[in-house]
């Protein structure tokens, strides 16, 4: 006996045309879809991958991004990294809506050399969770502003024994100093002494940390991101040294946090070691370590590199050097910081030189749709949101490779967007206030009481900071 589909061969047609027609409109959309995906996704930048490698990892990245956006046209564009899809975001708009979203967080993955550093994870390099945010919100009351003027007292008395120590006695010797060495140690005594009451500072711990760290910097941020020396690392002498350096830095920063607790004479203030010791979000000290070590990391280099930055570009501009002491000069010394011209100088110095050119990472946690309504940079892609490209941006400023604090004197909102120095959101720098304070401090002093004229102009230079290298400044009473 036939089955009903041996005696009638076309009995169930309607069904199959059904769901033939259904895979088949199906595949159509999904192609269709994976294409216009494709073609709506930023553009690579026209280079191959060992070119990216050598630039990403070399002090031209900054303007290796910029030279990019030039020649496709787009500030939005995608670098070709094996295993790492990188998106390049220099449109403003878009760096503030990626900062400003909640479903949008760090890069994990991108950060574990500096957890690997530190020797755990801290407040800079974890996932936006209930616990961090209980943890970030507890070591702010350190920048509260009866806090920041109590830091900024300690950094006045620091300039003035920098200046009696070493500035008073170049201009004796008809000598120069190089501004990015000194202000990045006068930056760190601040730090140690305002936010870690570490007051005995000797000249060979400082030079001790900051070459242990410079090792374990280059080699866990750089070299470490090549895969196979995950595996053959412990063969390399190269790895060893590393690691020390890491246990070195560490070490270093156990001795802040046990000479906190030997201290008899502890600070009622809201200190940030205070803060974080009595954090009951830090549990461990491995925990506290890292959160001493990640302030000392974002906050000593570049608050240095910025008032470095910023006395090399006024020397090299006697014009703004002159305009900037005339304005100076009449105030009374506690007004000084409130210059209408010395802000447009330091706003024009972050925005010329940011100190953090290349900006900060985040994995996108949904699709962003670009301003020209067809590019989409999509959810789970990691993005370093620049800060060189919307500064030199020619449709947001005229003679953008110019330092010009004159233009600050009629911004528009344009301009003002496009200058992002601390970051913004839930994951801002926790730090901006006591910077801030540093460069409203050390600045303004300097410049209404001393001349600094360029002896050797030295370079620009890259690594996680932009900065001079090399620069030589002759200083001299005007």
């Amino acid at each position: 006996m036939l089955s009903r589909l041996e005696s009638n061969p076309f009995a169930f047609t309607p069904t199959v045309i059904l769901i033939s027609t259904t895979v088949f409109v199906y595949l159509i959309i999904y192609f269709n879809g994976r294409r216009k995906d494709k073609r709506s996704l930023p553009p690579f930048a026209p280079v191959g991958i060992l070119e990216t490698i050598q630039n990403a990892s070399g002090p031209n990245f900054p303007w290796f991004l910029r030279d990019m956006v030039h020649e496709l046209g787009s500030s939005i564009f995608r670098l070709r990294l094996p295993g790492l899809g990188l998106y390049i975001v220099g449109d403003p708009t878009i760096i503030r809506d990626i900062l400003m979203d909640k479903k949008s967080d760090k890069a994990e993955k991108s950060l574990k050399g500096f957890n690997f550093i530190a020797g755990h994870k801290s407040l800079g390099t974890r996932k936006n969770d209930r616990d961090l945010k209980a943890s970030r919100k507890g070591t702010s009351h350190a920048f509260s502003s009866s806090e920041v003027d109590r830091m900024n007292q300690i950094c006045s008395h620091n300039i003035e024994q920098w200046i009696k120590n070493r500035l008073e006695p170049c201009i004796d010797n008809n000598d120069s100093f190089d501004p990015s060495d000194e202000m990045c140690c006068m930056t760190f005594r601040i730090i140690m002494e305002s936010a870690f009451e570490y007051t005995e500072l000797a000249d060979e711990e400082y030079e001790h940390f900051t070459h242990h760290l410079d090792l374990a910097v280059k080699y866990f941020l750089v070299k470490y991101m090549n895969p196979l020396r995950k595996f053959l690392g412990p063969l390399l002498s190269g790895h060893r040294i590393a690691l020390k350096s890491c246990a070195e830095v560490q070490a270093f920063t156990r001795k802040i946090l046990n000479a906190y607790r030997k201290n008899t004479n502890k600070s009622a203030s809201k200190t940030i070691i205070r803060m974080i010791v009595e954090n009951e979000h830090f549990t461990t000290d491995k925990e506290r370590i890292a959160e001493l070590f990640i302030m000392i990391f974002a906050g000593y280099d570049t608050t240095g590199h910025t008032l470095g930055t910023t006395l090399t570009l006024v020397a090299k501009h006697p014009e703004v050097s002159e305009k900037l002491r005339n304005e100076l000069l009449p105030m009374n010394i506690a007004s000084r910081p409130n210059s209408d011209y010395l802000r447009n100088v330091i706003t024009e110095s972050m925005r010329l030189l940011p100190v953090a050119a290349v900006g900060s990472l985040r994995l996108t946690g949904r699709d962003f749709l670009c301003n020209d309504g067809a590019t989409v940079i999509p959810k789970g892609v990691i993005c370093f949101l620049t800060q060189i490209i919307p500064n030199r941006s020619e449709k947001v400023f005229k003679d953008p490779d110019c330092f010009c604090p004159e233009r600050w004197e009629s911004a528009d909102k344009a301009m003002r967007e496009a200058v992002i120095p601390f970051s913004l959101g839930t994951r801002n720098c926790i730090g901006q206030s006591l910077a801030k304070a540093e460069l409203y401090s050390v600045l303004p002093k300097l410049f209404a009481e001393y001349k600094f004229e360029v002896e050797d102009e030295g370079k620009l230079d890259y690594f996680l900071t932009l900065k001079y290298v090399g620069v030589h400044l002759k200083p001299s009473r005007p």
